[in-house]
């Protein structure tokens, strides 16, 4: 009877320590690895992340497998890619493809735009792959206050939309907290003829947005205007990071980077207007925000 029950403990501690080792390979529609995909079993803690060759391995405890109330099912993500969810079963080794998330799209040809201006490749520096040219832009934006900034998929390459700001008549960033407000601010001086000004006339609020596109495309504008409001919305559309796979993409002679500038002017008590024809050309507005310069420093 000891041994009986010796064998039972026994057989019991095993299957406690019974695991399912579940193993899979990530790609994307071309067959290519995709690392720094998140995997996780749903409804647990279960997770793991694709290595450099897109692989993942993780184990599930027998005790989890026995549980109805968890679904045995996969559950991948990965930015610039749509979330995909796939039935474990009986599999133990899996072949997934991931497919692109073509939901979180700039629209394309680009809307018209006020003004443009082509970044110089020596502003870019030795930029290799369009990661680079991400993460130039990006030093040369958060060093000037744009530190909020929204990413979206265009042909063969992305764009790089920054968050609406307000300016002043000469194209000039407000300080801050003005800088972000939505509702117009008088900027004028504190002088009497600025005073009788305001007192008399509405005084317009200006706003901007910088998109910047990376593509060996033309760019053509669509010859559609773009109202503010949804023009606001490319800032909470897009991505938060530019995505690994259009960052591996090699930047070639073929390719540009070019910021295209959105400029609006909203008067008093009147809903916000596209300007088609501005004062400031695009490299006005890129020196007056002191891209061009922080450009310039980063790239010495």
């Amino acid at each position: 009877m000891k041994k009986f029950f010796i064998a039972i403990l026994l057989l019991m501690t095993l299957q406690g320590y019974s695991q399912k080792k579940i193993k899979g390979f990530v790609h994307d529609e071309n067959i290519e690895a995709i690392p720094g995909v998140s995997v996780f079993l749903r409804g647990t803690l279960i997770s793991s992340t694709t290595d450099i060759n897109g692989k993942f391995t993780f184990i599930i405890p027998d005790s989890l497998q026995l549980n109805d109330s968890i679904k045995k099912q996969l559950e991948l993500s990965f930015i610039g890619m749509k979330t995909l969810s796939i039935d474990i079963d009986e599999a133990k080794v899996f072949n997934i493809s991931l497919s692109e998330d073509m939901e979180r799209e700039f629209p394309w040809p680009p809307p018209n735009y006020t003004t443009s201006a082509p970044i110089e490749q020596i502003l870019l520096g030795e930029v290799t792959r369009l990661r680079d040219v991400d993460e130039v832009l990006v030093k040369a934006l958060n060093d000037n206050g744009y530190h909020d900034k929204s990413y979206f998929p265009i042909p063969n390459g992305f764009a790089l939309a920054t968050r609406i700001e307000q300016i002043d008549k000469n194209g000039i960033s407000l300080e801050k907290p003005d800088r972000w407000n939505l509702k117009t601010v008088s900027n004028l001086d504190f002088n009497i003829a600025s005073y009788l000004k305001a007192l008399f006339f509405s005084v317009p609020g200006y706003f901007r947005i910088i998109v910047f596109a990376i593509t060996d495309v033309d760019i053509k504008q669509s010859g559609m205007n773009i109202s503010r409001n949804e023009a606001e919305k490319w800032f909470k559309g897009g991505y938060t990071s530019l995505p690994a796979k259009i960052g591996r993409i090699r930047y070639d002679s073929d390719y540009t980077c070019t910021a295209l500038i959105y400029e609006f002017r909203k008067p008093e008590n009147m809903d916000p207007e596209f300007i088609e024809n501005s004062m400031h050309t695009g490299v006005d507005h890129l020196e007056k925000t002191k891209l061009i310069s922080s450009l310039k420093k980063l790239s010495e």
